[in-house]
């Protein structure tokens, strides 16, 4: 049954890593910055912050920027929970 603990949802089955935004944290060595990729759902101020407050990044030592390579997500996270994009 979907929804009981220790089982999948039915909504993820079928589904892998590119189905969902997503990003990555790196830190260049040349500036001594972190640089944040995001798929552009993600790229909201609440959301942004929770990145630096969960890795404790310092605010004035990081970046955000879009990676076109996470702009295909099949699913849309939102307040009322994932949903497929419509094409």
């Amino acid at each position: 049954m979907a929804g009981l603990p220790g089982r999948p949802l039915a909504f993820l089955q079928d589904t892998g890593p590119k189905d969902w935004p997503r990003g990555r944290a790196v830190f260049n060595t040349v500036t001594k910055r972190f640089e944040v990729y995001l798929d552009q759902q993600l790229q909201t101020p609440q959301f942004e912050g929770e990145i630096l407050e969960w890795f404790k990044l310092p605010k004035d030592e990081t970046s955000f920027a879009s990676d076109p390579d996470y702009a295909n997500a099949r699913f849309i996270v939102g307040p009322q929970g994932p949903r497929k994009r419509a094409l």
